[in-house]
């Protein structure tokens, strides 16, 4: 068993001979070599030179009998391609050109042939390939969109990253428009890498325990779930090694479809090493491991969540003019963070909407009042709310169960969600049990 073999073995939850070994790329700036390389040129002049970089990448490999190699680059270059070039501070740390801070920034963005703009990585991969063969497992990377998007809007390197934090609370349309950017172009990056050769790529989150759990869904698990089940299900454009062979390729699994010069071929379906798959066989294969999607009951289940959401809306805007004695201030605050969360959470579901080909409802479900403004009142009133929330969410996530982990997850997020609100009202309801 080779190296590469070995890797992919253990990446695919298959029984190696050993663990693979390698070195990731930061700990491989600490090697001699590299930092007389780094006397000569800058970090940047180092990334962007194809030479350059496949000399570091193969740097630890010269030294240590290593299973895999990384690429040498670095997560910024895709804000870079997108037009918010970077640098490194005197003092050590990243600093921004300048920092994203409205609308018309994010927009101004150039996502439009993020490929080309990034072809240097890309040679740099493939000088890597050809020096390393069939032996040696290659690794590609990229930056998740939190991760990127809090260097974007902090402007570098930050303790806290707590300007991102704000902005993505404070404007959610304008922070989601950032999110969907950068996802779309870390799914075109990311499968460049794969033509250039890569055996397996990796998505660093490297601030994602800074998100809020309330905030995890929607900042980290959708985002980099939807860029793993696109690269998964649709945009991985492979050559197998079978189909770059000489020999005819006459023999076709009934299963999966897969091409081979054996004449008993053995199907392991549940591989994702894109280099042995071709792109009939990823359709086929994700059509058999997940089960349709009925769009149109999904679309429906959101609409109606929309129409709940935007209910609440109302609903808790209306109970915080309401609420009247010496607790009210905390109660006030409490009801409207609770009425802009039900907008964020109304938006998000029509952002799926739209995603899955619907149309988001203009509707606002029915809002039943006892005009009883009570405190006591307003708090029983808010629990139901969020008790009715979370059985629509699990009719949601009982219909995506097996069918999209992204959905699913998201379902799930929004569960835990309104589970933790209905559990704080509950709370709150304990000290005004006894209030007229």
């Amino acid at each position: 068993m080779n190296s590469r073999d070995r890797f992919l073995k253990t990446a695919q939850l298959e029984k190696a001979d050993r663990p693979p070994v390698w070195l990731m790329r930061q700990a491989g700036r600490y090697l001699p070599e590299y930092r007389e390389l780094k006397s000569k040129y800058d970090f940047i002049t180092l990334v962007k030179t194809p030479e350059l970089a496949t000399e570091i990448t193969l740097q630890p490999l010269k030294r240590f009998s290593l299973d895999a190699a990384i690429i040498f680059s670095d997560i910024l270059v895709i804000p870079e391609a997108l037009g918010q070039p970077y640098n490194f501070r005197d003092g050590g740390g990243i600093q921004m050109e300048y920092c994203l801070s409205d609308k018309s920034q994010i927009e101004a963005l150039d996502d439009s042939a993020i490929t080309e703009k990034l072809n240097y990585v890309s040679e740099a991969l493939k000088l890597a390939k050809k020096s390393i063969g069939d032996t040696i497992a290659l690794l590609g990377f990229c930056g998740s969109p939190w991760t990127l998007a809090c260097y974007m809007i902090d402007g570098g390197s930050s303790p806290d990253f707590s300007r991102t934090a704000q902005f993505a609370q404070r404007n959610p349309k304008e922070f989601s428009l950032l999110m969907e950017k950068l996802s779309q172009s870390i799914i075109h990056y990311l499968n460049m890498q794969i033509d250039a050769g890569v055996d397996c790529v990796q998505i660093f989150d490297s601030w994602a325990g800074m998100i809020s759990h309330k905030d995890l869904p929607n900042y980290c698990f959708i985002p980099n779930l939807k860029i793993v089940e696109f690269c998964k299900s649709k945009k991985i454009r492979e050559r197998s090694r079978l189909q770059r062979s000489s020999k005819p390729l006459s023999h076709q699994c009934k299963k999966c479809g897969r091409l081979s010069t054996k004449k008993k071929w053995i199907c392991k379906p549940k591989l994702y090493d894109a280099r042995k798959i071709s792109d009939t066989a990823t359709e086929k294969g994700v059509r058999e491991m997940m089960k349709t999607l009925d769009r149109k009951k999904i679309c429906k289940i959101l609409n109606t969540i929309i129409e709940y959401e935007m209910a609440g809306v109302v609903r808790y805007a209306h109970s915080s003019l309401m609420v009247i004695g010496p607790y009210r201030q905390p109660i006030v605050q409490f009801l409207q963070e609770q009425a802009t969360e039900s907008l964020q959470h109304a938006l998000e579901a029509g952002e799926l909407i739209t995603g899955l080909d619907g149309h988001p409802s203009q509707k606002i479900a029915n809002i039943e009042e006892s005009n009883d403004h009570s405190v006591t009142q307003i708090l029983s009133e808010s629990l139901a709310h969020e008790e009715h929330a979370v059985t629509l969410y699990r009719s949601l996530l009982a219909e995506v169960s097996d069918s999209s982990v992204m959905l699913e997850e998201y379902a799930r997020g929004k569960i835990s969600a309104e589970e933790q609100h209905a559990l704080e009202v509950k709370k709150m309801l304990k000290d005004y049990s006894s209030t007229p």
